[in-house]
């Protein structure tokens, strides 16, 4: 939240933001478990119930929920569009997919995936 300003963006284009803070590991860092395997934290299950909450009380758009992360925030991102019918896009920042969420994958629509990484950007499709 410290690293990437974003209030000017929200009062300039009317859009709703939430940070969501992960969970400490057992080392009392804080990650989230992007399919990794350093606890079995449900961090999927978590947001996928936090999205619509956050709709249905704050009247937001659900064709217009998007997802974006840095580090492993991005991995999280990753992640989340195995749910399109919450998450619609995401957008990585300096991180690339893990294999686990590659790998099991059950896309059953195409989701936009905007990935940020080391001075460049790609455009990603996840079904091909």
């Amino acid at each position: 939240m410290n690293w990437f300003e974003m209030t000017e963006l929200v009062k300039k284009y009317g859009f709703a933001l939430v940070y969501t803070q992960d969970l400490k590991d057992s080392s009392k860092r804080t990650h989230w478990n992007a399919g990794l395997t350093l606890n079995n934290v449900d961090d999927l299950g978590f947001l996928s119930e936090q999205a619509p909450y956050l709709q249905e009380t704050s009247e937001l758009n659900t064709s217009q929920t998007f997802t974006s992360g840095y580090s492993n925030g991005g991995f999280m991102s990753y992640e989340i569009v195995n749910r399109p019918e919450i998450f619609r896009a995401a957008a990585s920042i300096s991180r690339t997919e893990s294999l686990k969420p590659w790998n099991n994958r059950t896309f059953t629509q195409a989701v936009p995936i905007y990935s940020f990484l080391e001075g460049s950007i790609e455009w990603f499709h996840p079904l091909g």
